[in-house]
């Protein structure tokens, strides 16, 4: 089983998700690795919301603690989980490396995270990309379904 934290955060409130990944669809280990990804998985979401935590106007203590309420709200009462393997944490205010430094400080320490992030240097062009891959890896893939003779 895989556990994901995200995290959407702006000056008014975070959107938490937690993500339980236990596994995948029939057939989805068969299929050529880069076509896995737009397949679904079976799993669960837990969603939930915290203060906002834009860094340009809380303090490091108030990022520290909502960082431990969410690891305390994860690991007790209803929700009862483990803490994640990743974090993907998206915020206003997180452009200059200094603060992304600090945020990684705060989620390393509170969710013993080894803090190997994977910086994208442009989001939205690396996910255009990806998507238009997916789309491209799907078509190759319905053709080959489509023509079982070819494929020998």
């Amino acid at each position: 089983m895989k556990t994901i934290l995200i995290a959407d955060s702006g000056g008014t409130k975070t959107d938490w998700a937690y993500v339980r990944i236990n596994g995948s669809m029939p057939g989805r280990e068969s299929m050529p690795e880069r076509d896995r990804e737009s397949v679904p998985v079976r799993g669960s979401v837990q969603r939930f919301q915290t203060a906002g935590l834009h860094p340009l106007y809380v303090n490091d203590e108030i990022i520290r603690q909502t960082f431990e309420e969410v690891r305390d709200r994860l690991c007790s009462g209803k929700f009862q989980n483990d803490l994640p393997e990743e974090i993907f944490y998206y915020s206003a205010g997180c452009a200059s490396e200094a603060v992304k430094k600090r945020i990684m400080r705060h989620l390393a320490a509170v969710f013993r995270v080894d803090g190997k992030a994977r910086r994208l240097e442009n989001p939205l062009q690396e996910h255009q990309t990806q998507k238009k891959q997916s789309q491209e890896h799907q078509s190759e893939y319905k053709q080959a379904q489509n023509n079982p003779s070819q494929n020998n």
